[in-house]
């Protein structure tokens, strides 16, 4: 699954991009990164957001949640 975060406006000096799935933490975007891909993601139904924290781990703005649809494509023989 590909994520992608617009900003504005951009990121300061030190803050960071952390990704939220089902209200877990998954991760940090890398730095002056935008997108990431999520991988071995389970079929079902997800919520994802991201929040932009500082060094000390505070979280200074965040996004609505917006739910997803995994769904897993299975062949027949």
């Amino acid at each position: 699954v590909t994520v992608s975060v617009s900003l504005n406006p951009a990121l300061r000096q030190g803050h960071r991009i952390t990704l939220y799935m089902d209200g877990q933490p998954i991760g940090d975007m890398p730095p002056g990164a935008t997108t990431l891909v999520i991988t071995q993601v389970v079929r079902g139904t997800h919520q994802i957001k991201a929040a932009v924290t500082n060094v000390a781990g505070e979280v200074l703005a965040e996004s609505k949640p917006t739910t997803f649809f995994y769904k897993q494509t299975a062949v027949r023989r």
